[in-house]
């Protein structure tokens, strides 16, 4: 399995950039898993191969609690979905007509946040996530 983080944000600061990397080993030690970062002319979704799973983070999407997600994304692997292409846009989010190429919209909060705070989130989201899948004590409820 594949999971592939998209951003236009580069992390500038010391703290983020420390937080994505320890989330990023972590994932990397269940899965396949890149951040890639995209100039903010580029597209975030070009290239994204038609039967990916994408994932837009967006203050507008279903906010789901951390079981009720790892559950979504468990299903979709059940289901034989390989890829999955996590996306977090710019400062002013991504346009509607963009927004409709994503298959889920999850709001990491109800609170705004800048794109260094989303990233750290959304990984420590994903390797929660990815531990609750596989039935590792991290998660407590």
């Amino acid at each position: 399995m594949n999971w592939e983080l998209r951003t236009l944000s580069i992390a500038k600061s010391s703290f983020a950039r420390e937080g994505i990397e320890t989330y990023h080993k972590k994932i990397n030690g269940f899965l396949s898993f890149d951040i890639k970062w995209f100039k903010p002319e580029r597209d975030l979704f070009k290239d994204v191969d038609p039967s990916s799973i994408v994932v837009l983070c967006d203050e507008r999407g279903r906010a789901p609690c951390s079981r009720d997600f790892a559950s979504q994304l468990q299903k979709w692997q059940d289901q034989g979905k390989r890829q999955f292409v996590f996306i977090i846009g710019g400062p002013f989010g991504i346009d509607a007509e963009q927004r409709k190429k994503a298959d889920y919209v999850l709001s990491l909060s109800h609170l705004v946040m800048n794109q260094e705070v989303a990233l750290m989130v959304l990984c420590e989201q994903l390797f929660r996530a990815l531990t609750i899948m596989n039935n590792h004590p991290y998660h407590n409820d």
